[in-house]
């Protein structure tokens, strides 16, 4: 009952900043200790971390980010975003799960040495989906 009753509410509106900064703090040693993510995740910068769910960071293309031909590897960029985007949900106060589809267009190789941005913002807060 107490489940449903948290599916069905809405993201909390009180603490939303403060809720906001914590996620940030965690944010930034979550990343840098996990073993899982940490050769993908040891370099990522985060700028800013809001109450709505948006997060923004940046990261360089080197080490493990890296293809065979000295680009940057779609995987490790898909594994970036996925990481980012769960954590935007975390951050407006909903709780993070799995990816249900996602997906990523790359127009151009992007060299190694450059930085890559990555921003995230939560459109929809649903009782089941983010």
């Amino acid at each position: 009952v107490l489940a449903r009753r948290l599916a069905d509410a809405g993201a909390p509106s009180w603490g939303s900043e403060t809720r906001a900064e914590l996620t940030a703090q965690w944010l930034r040693k979550w990343l840098r200790l996990t073993p899982t993510f940490e050769q993908l995740m040891q370099d990522f910068e985060v700028e800013h971390v809001g109450a709505d769910g948006t997060i923004r960071g940046s990261v360089s293309v080197a080490g493990p980010l890296l293809s065979a031909d000295g680009t940057l590897h779609v995987g490790g960029l898909m594994v970036l975003i996925d990481t980012i985007s769960s954590v935007s949900v975390t951050a407006c106060g909903g709780f993070s799960g799995v990816s249900i589809d996602l997906g990523a267009t790359v127009l151009a190789p992007i060299e190694a040495g450059a930085r890559v941005v990555i921003e995230t913002r939560v459109l929809r807060l649903g009782r089941t989906t983010a």
